[in-house]
Protein backbone atom coordinates (compact mmCIF):
# COMPACT_ATOMS: atom_id res chain seq x y z
CA UNK A 1 0.00 0.00 0.00
CA UNK A 2 0.76 3.77 -0.34
CA UNK A 3 -0.61 4.97 2.62
CA UNK A 4 1.41 5.89 5.70
CA UNK A 5 -0.35 5.72 9.31
CA UNK A 6 0.61 7.24 12.08
CA UNK A 7 1.75 4.47 14.96
CA UNK A 8 3.18 5.88 18.09
CA UNK A 9 5.07 8.96 19.14
CA UNK A 10 7.81 7.38 21.08
CA UNK A 11 10.26 5.42 19.20
CA UNK A 12 10.57 2.01 19.32
CA UNK A 13 13.02 -0.54 20.81
CA UNK A 14 11.99 -3.45 18.83
CA UNK A 15 8.65 -4.76 17.02
CA UNK A 16 7.68 -8.32 15.94
CA UNK A 17 4.32 -9.75 14.61
CA UNK A 18 1.90 -12.17 17.05
CA UNK A 19 -1.66 -12.80 17.46
CA UNK A 20 -2.05 -11.48 21.05
CA UNK A 21 -5.65 -11.70 21.01
CA UNK A 22 -6.03 -15.08 19.68
CA UNK A 23 -8.45 -13.99 17.08
CA UNK A 24 -6.39 -15.44 13.98
CA UNK A 25 -5.14 -11.92 13.24
CA UNK A 26 -1.40 -10.75 13.46
CA UNK A 27 -0.97 -7.61 16.14
CA UNK A 28 2.23 -5.78 16.62
CA UNK A 29 4.11 -6.27 19.74
CA UNK A 30 6.32 -3.34 20.70
CA UNK A 31 9.31 -2.54 23.10
CA UNK A 32 9.15 0.98 23.69
CA UNK A 33 12.69 0.21 25.68
CA UNK A 34 13.30 1.34 29.32
CA UNK A 35 10.55 2.93 31.21
CA UNK A 36 7.82 1.93 28.94
CA UNK A 37 8.06 -1.88 28.40
CA UNK A 38 6.55 -3.97 25.93
CA UNK A 39 2.77 -3.49 24.74
CA UNK A 40 0.80 -4.81 21.73
CA UNK A 41 -0.96 -3.45 18.96
CA UNK A 42 -4.22 -5.25 18.39
CA UNK A 43 -5.48 -5.28 15.41
CA UNK A 44 -8.66 -3.54 16.60
CA UNK A 45 -6.69 -0.54 17.04
CA UNK A 46 -6.29 -1.22 21.36
CA UNK A 47 -3.19 -1.10 23.23
CA UNK A 48 -2.75 -3.98 25.29
CA UNK A 49 0.77 -3.82 28.24
CA UNK A 50 1.88 -7.66 27.68
CA UNK A 51 5.25 -6.19 30.15
CA UNK A 52 6.47 -3.47 32.28
CA UNK A 53 10.44 -3.99 31.41
CA UNK A 54 11.72 -3.65 28.41
CA UNK A 55 13.35 -6.74 26.38
CA UNK A 56 16.88 -7.77 25.34
CA UNK A 57 15.51 -9.87 22.40
CA UNK A 58 11.80 -11.06 22.13
CA UNK A 59 10.27 -13.87 19.38
CA UNK A 60 7.32 -15.83 18.50
CA UNK A 61 6.92 -19.49 18.24
CA UNK A 62 4.10 -21.81 18.91
CA UNK A 63 6.10 -23.94 22.05
CA UNK A 64 3.30 -25.99 23.43
CA UNK A 65 1.63 -26.94 19.84
CA UNK A 66 -1.61 -25.31 21.03
CA UNK A 67 -2.04 -23.71 17.95
CA UNK A 68 -1.81 -20.33 19.78
CA UNK A 69 1.07 -17.93 19.85
CA UNK A 70 4.01 -17.92 22.28
CA UNK A 71 6.01 -15.08 23.50
CA UNK A 72 9.42 -15.78 24.22
CA UNK A 73 11.18 -12.70 26.16
CA UNK A 74 14.83 -12.18 27.15
CA UNK A 75 14.24 -9.62 30.03
CA UNK A 76 18.07 -9.68 30.88
CA UNK A 77 19.68 -9.75 34.43
CA UNK A 78 18.55 -10.73 36.85
CA UNK A 79 15.04 -11.93 35.49
CA UNK A 80 16.18 -13.98 32.51
CA UNK A 81 14.46 -15.96 30.07
CA UNK A 82 10.32 -16.03 29.77
CA UNK A 83 7.52 -17.32 28.12
CA UNK A 84 4.58 -15.98 27.71
CA UNK A 85 2.06 -18.99 27.32
CA UNK A 86 -0.64 -18.18 24.84
CA UNK A 87 -0.55 -14.88 25.77
CA UNK A 88 -2.37 -15.76 29.43
CA UNK A 89 0.47 -16.97 31.36
CA UNK A 90 4.17 -15.85 32.18
CA UNK A 91 6.78 -19.05 32.95
CA UNK A 92 10.50 -18.77 33.26
CA UNK A 93 12.45 -20.82 30.32
CA UNK A 94 16.01 -19.99 31.76
CA UNK A 95 18.00 -17.67 34.20
CA UNK A 96 20.36 -16.87 32.52
CA UNK A 97 19.66 -13.93 29.99
CA UNK A 98 21.22 -14.97 26.39
CA UNK A 99 22.59 -13.26 23.23
CA UNK A 100 20.15 -14.13 20.90
CA UNK A 101 17.82 -16.41 19.75
CA UNK A 102 15.38 -17.86 16.77
CA UNK A 103 12.69 -20.15 16.19
CA UNK A 104 12.70 -23.31 14.24
CA UNK A 105 11.45 -26.84 14.07
CA UNK A 106 14.80 -28.89 13.84
CA UNK A 107 13.56 -32.05 14.74
CA UNK A 108 10.78 -31.49 11.88
CA UNK A 109 7.86 -32.85 14.02
CA UNK A 110 5.61 -29.82 13.50
CA UNK A 111 6.74 -28.36 17.19
CA UNK A 112 8.92 -25.20 17.04
CA UNK A 113 11.97 -25.48 18.85
CA UNK A 114 13.81 -22.27 19.83
CA UNK A 115 17.68 -22.18 19.33
CA UNK A 116 19.66 -19.51 21.95
CA UNK A 117 22.92 -18.24 21.89
CA UNK A 118 24.08 -17.80 25.33
CA UNK A 119 27.37 -16.47 24.43
CA UNK A 120 30.68 -17.31 24.55
CA UNK A 121 30.54 -18.85 27.97
CA UNK A 122 27.91 -21.52 27.16
CA UNK A 123 27.76 -21.58 23.69
CA UNK A 124 24.17 -22.10 21.65
CA UNK A 125 21.71 -24.71 22.55
CA UNK A 126 18.39 -26.02 21.59
CA UNK A 127 15.29 -25.93 23.87
CA UNK A 128 13.43 -29.08 21.63
CA UNK A 129 9.88 -29.77 21.79
CA UNK A 130 9.00 -27.83 25.26
CA UNK A 131 10.85 -30.31 26.97
CA UNK A 132 14.40 -30.53 26.37
CA UNK A 133 17.80 -28.82 26.35
CA UNK A 134 20.62 -30.11 23.48
CA UNK A 135 24.24 -28.46 22.81
CA UNK A 136 23.94 -27.47 19.45
CA UNK A 137 27.15 -25.82 19.25
CA UNK A 138 29.87 -24.84 21.61
CA UNK A 139 31.54 -21.48 19.92
CA UNK A 140 28.62 -18.29 20.20
CA UNK A 141 27.43 -16.69 16.43
CA UNK A 142 27.39 -13.28 14.92
CA UNK A 143 23.73 -14.02 14.24
CA UNK A 144 21.31 -16.86 13.27
CA UNK A 145 18.79 -17.53 10.98
CA UNK A 146 16.11 -19.88 9.69
CA UNK A 147 15.71 -20.62 6.50
CA UNK A 148 14.88 -24.00 3.84
CA UNK A 149 17.69 -24.07 1.74
CA UNK A 150 17.52 -27.41 0.63
CA UNK A 151 13.68 -27.09 -0.16
CA UNK A 152 12.78 -30.07 1.72
CA UNK A 153 10.10 -28.01 3.82
CA UNK A 154 12.22 -28.24 6.96
CA UNK A 155 13.97 -25.86 8.48
CA UNK A 156 17.61 -25.46 8.18
CA UNK A 157 20.28 -23.20 10.46
CA UNK A 158 22.62 -20.44 8.54
CA UNK A 159 25.21 -19.43 11.56
CA UNK A 160 27.65 -16.70 11.43
CA UNK A 161 30.08 -18.01 13.59
CA UNK A 162 32.18 -14.97 13.68
CA UNK A 163 35.97 -14.52 11.29
CA UNK A 164 37.47 -17.10 12.57
CA UNK A 165 35.21 -19.69 11.71
CA UNK A 166 32.83 -17.37 8.96
CA UNK A 167 29.04 -18.80 7.73
CA UNK A 168 28.18 -22.49 7.97
CA UNK A 169 24.68 -24.33 7.13
CA UNK A 170 23.20 -27.00 9.79
CA UNK A 171 20.94 -29.28 7.86
CA UNK A 172 18.06 -31.18 9.31
CA UNK A 173 19.93 -30.59 12.74
CA UNK A 174 22.27 -33.73 11.41
CA UNK A 175 25.16 -32.13 9.49
CA UNK A 176 27.16 -28.69 9.05
CA UNK A 177 28.01 -27.57 5.81
CA UNK A 178 30.36 -24.05 5.01
CA UNK A 179 28.54 -22.05 3.14
CA UNK A 180 31.41 -18.59 3.25
CA UNK A 181 34.58 -17.72 4.41
CA UNK A 182 33.58 -13.99 5.42
CA UNK A 183 31.95 -13.26 8.51
CA UNK A 184 29.26 -10.93 7.73
CA UNK A 185 27.36 -8.17 9.55
CA UNK A 186 23.57 -9.49 9.15
CA UNK A 187 21.23 -11.77 7.39
CA UNK A 188 17.44 -12.31 6.52
CA UNK A 189 15.48 -15.63 4.74
CA UNK A 190 12.89 -14.18 2.22
CA UNK A 191 10.69 -16.51 -0.42
CA UNK A 192 11.32 -14.35 -3.52
CA UNK A 193 10.83 -17.24 -5.78
CA UNK A 194 7.45 -17.54 -4.03
CA UNK A 195 7.59 -21.35 -3.90
CA UNK A 196 6.28 -21.52 -0.51
CA UNK A 197 9.93 -22.06 1.04
CA UNK A 198 12.62 -19.61 2.55
CA UNK A 199 14.82 -20.69 0.02
CA UNK A 200 17.09 -17.53 -0.59
CA UNK A 201 19.31 -15.93 2.13
CA UNK A 202 19.97 -12.35 1.85
CA UNK A 203 23.70 -11.72 3.80
CA UNK A 204 24.96 -8.25 4.33
CA UNK A 205 28.66 -7.99 4.08
CA UNK A 206 29.34 -4.90 5.51
CA UNK A 207 30.38 -1.75 3.21
CA UNK A 208 33.53 -3.79 2.03
CA UNK A 209 30.81 -6.55 -0.05
CA UNK A 210 27.14 -4.72 0.21
CA UNK A 211 24.28 -7.39 0.01
CA UNK A 212 24.19 -10.63 -0.97
CA UNK A 213 21.80 -13.35 -1.82
CA UNK A 214 22.38 -16.92 -1.70
CA UNK A 215 19.43 -19.71 -3.31
CA UNK A 216 18.66 -23.25 -3.13
CA UNK A 217 20.89 -23.57 -5.95
CA UNK A 218 24.14 -22.99 -4.76
CA UNK A 219 23.95 -19.41 -6.69
CA UNK A 220 24.94 -15.78 -5.21
CA UNK A 221 23.79 -12.74 -6.43
CA UNK A 222 24.47 -9.41 -5.57
CA UNK A 223 21.37 -7.31 -4.54
CA UNK A 224 23.10 -3.73 -3.49
CA UNK A 225 26.15 -2.61 -3.19
CA UNK A 226 25.98 -0.74 0.31
CA UNK A 227 25.77 -1.97 3.37
CA UNK A 228 22.41 -1.67 5.17
CA UNK A 229 21.60 -0.68 8.56
CA UNK A 230 18.59 -3.28 8.42
CA UNK A 231 16.62 -5.26 6.87
CA UNK A 232 12.81 -7.46 7.47
CA UNK A 233 11.22 -9.49 5.04
CA UNK A 234 7.36 -8.15 4.22
CA UNK A 235 5.17 -8.20 1.30
CA UNK A 236 4.97 -4.73 -0.05
CA UNK A 237 2.76 -5.73 -2.98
Amino acid sequence: KNNWTYLHILPIKSAIRADVNRNGQADIVIDFGAGKGIWALLDDGSWQQIHGVSAKWIIVADMDGSGQDDLIVDFGDPYGIWIYRDFTTWVPLHGTTSKSAVAADLDHNGRTDIVIDFGDAYGIWVYLNNSTWQNLHSVSARWMVRADLDKNRQDDLVIDFGPTYGIWIRYKNTSCAPLHGTSAKSAVAADVSRSGFRDTVFIDFDTAYGIWGYNKAGNWSQLHGLSAKGMVVADTD
